[in-house]
């Protein structure tokens, strides 16, 4: 089977525990992930509400992070069979939009732009703050650098103001609120709103947003709700590996393929099972990555 996995916080958790992403006691390994034909992995790098974050900090992750991945003989490659795409999850980072240009630099293709607090750029979860004129316009400056703004974490009153403002959309890690109410969830109209902007919704495996009971049936339930929304075209898996918790059943990248045997199972056709593991999710960034590519073009051509 192929598998697109939205998130993981494997970057972080390499480096406070000094574990190796090729073939150490991660939940996401090189290793483990030979399981798939096709495997692509966004890896956050995790930065905590605390403000201003180190610079220091970030690089030492990222770095530390990147030669892990020349170890796991991997390319970023979206054409390869395997590839490794970094995203940031937290923004308190970001002090300027010349801080962007540095994400941009750095190969982050996407930005958590909260994590449960708040920051200068809006407000998460656990927090009443707002979309400021300053996220404003480090959005714009994504939208520039065709940076996606994940949308998982905001607070709703952020989620609507961001998404009005941010070209290109998706939600990392999350569910659906209608079926297991935790603010960190998503309301139907919250899910709408994304795929209307031509997003992808990465359901998480941590089982505090799937509801009591069985995960298995409970990631069914999220499943079979967003295929009832029309969302078919959608629905991704953002698993949030090495970030939380999991279901034993469930809590290392190589047991997807056990997730997807249920899901079969249950009577989920060949297509909707392929779109959720991984055509949906690679289509989108295969889009990106074009518009990133179209883009440096014509700012190279301007400047002959």
């Amino acid at each position: 089977m192929n598998f697109f996995d939205l998130h993981c916080d494997s970057p972080y958790e390499s480096m406070r525990r000094n574990q190796s992403f090729q073939n150490g006691d991660l939940a996401v390994t090189a290793d483990k992930g030979s399981v798939f034909d096709f495997w692509r992995e966004i890896c956050a790098v995790w930065i905590p509400d605390e403000h201003p974050f180190p610079r220091r900090r970030y690089k030492e992750i990222l770095d530390n992070f990147k030669c892990q991945i020349k170890t796991a003989e991997n390319v970023d490659d979206l054409a390869e069979n395997r590839a490794f795409l970094l995203s940031l999850e937290g923004a308190s980072l970001i002090e300027s939009e010349a801080d962007v240009d540095m994400l941009y630099n750095d190969g982050i293709m996407a930005v958590t732009l909260t994590w449960n607090g708040k920051n200068k750029i809006a407000g998460g979860v656990n927090t009443a703050g707002r979309f400021t004129e300053f996220g404003r316009r480090i959005v714009r400056r994504m939208n520039d650098r065709v940076i996606a703004a994940d949308l998982s974490h905001l607070n709703d009153r952020s989620f609507f103001d961001v998404i009005s403002e941010a070209e290109y959309v998706f939600a990392s890690h999350t569910a659906c609120r209608s079926i297991c109410h935790v603010r960190r969830n998503m309301t139907d109209e919250q899910l709408s709103a994304i795929a209307e902007k031509g997003g992808i919704i990465g359901l998480c495996l941590y089982p505090k947003f799937l509801g009591e009971g069985d995960t298995f049936e409970n990631l069914y339930r999220h499943i079979s709700h967003m295929i009832s929304m029309g969302l078919e075209q959608n629905i991704a898996i953002g698993s949030d590996f090495d970030g939380a918790k999991m279901d034993k059943r469930l809590d290392t990248v190589d047991k997807i393929v056990i997730l997807y045997k249920y899901l079969k199972n249950k009577g989920l056709s060949e297509d909707v099972l392929e779109r959720l593991f991984y055509k949906n999710a690679q289509n989108y960034f295969c889009g990106l990555l074009k518009l990133r590519s179209d883009k440096n073009e014509l700012h190279q051509h301007k400047r002959q």
